[in-house]
């Protein structure tokens, strides 16, 4: 690992905790977004922003590339992790309820012809992630054999992007670890009561 002198890492240390304001701030359009209160959350100057970043459109642009980084790292380390694959989707489920209100972000933050290369690579990198979720589901004994890869992965983002879409839904929820246990519940054992095999008796 390269050893960064002073200079530098106090630099990147300022970048990641402008970048990280800004996330903070995307709940609303980047339109709204003035420097002034990034720099405020930031306790950087204006000027340090735009010696650093150029413009604010460069610094949201820069921002949810960091914050894709950062959920992407986070999904690949669940997935890896040393616990049962039950424990990792009731995690998965908490996660996305937790950035909810990042959904669409990404197409505001980038207003130009990168937008659609961008969410492109971000669709693949995630699509890899997901047969890597569903494959160690299958590894530890969790999901049948003959439900189909391409099946569960619709199922599995049909719930994501749900959660994307109920933001305010969720708000209003009080015990959101109960709907997840309940949505995990149906995930593994459906809506019916499963009979025992009666033929030929």
């Amino acid at each position: 690992m390269v050893k960064l002198d002073g200079f530098t890492r106090r630099t990147k240390e300022k970048m990641k905790n402008i970048e990280e304001a800004t996330i903070s701030l995307l709940i609303k359009a980047p339109d709204d977004i003035k420097i002034s209160d990034i720099a405020n959350k930031a306790n950087v100057s204006q000027v340090t922003i735009y010696n650093y970043y150029g413009s604010k459109e460069k610094l949201i642009e820069a921002a949810v590339l960091r914050l894709t980084r950062e959920q992407i790292q986070w999904f690949e380390q669940l997935i890896e992790a040393d616990m049962p694959f039950k424990e990792k989707l009731k995690q998965f489920l908490s996660f996305k309820k937790q950035t909810a209100g990042q959904y669409g972000i990404y197409k505001l933050a980038f207003q130009s012809s990168k937008a659609d290369e961008f969410l492109t690579d971000v669709y693949t990198q995630t699509l890899h992630l997901f047969m890597k979720f569903i494959q160690s589901g299958r590894q530890s004994g969790y999901i049948r054999e003959s439900v189909k890869d391409e099946t569960l992965l619709f199922y599995l983002r049909m719930i994501e992007r749900s959660i994307s879409h109920l933001e305010q839904d969720l708000a209003a929820i009080s015990d959101y670890e109960l709907i997840s246990e309940g949505i995990i519940d149906l995930l593994f054992y459906g809506i019916f009561i499963q009979k025992e095999n009666t033929s030929g008796i």
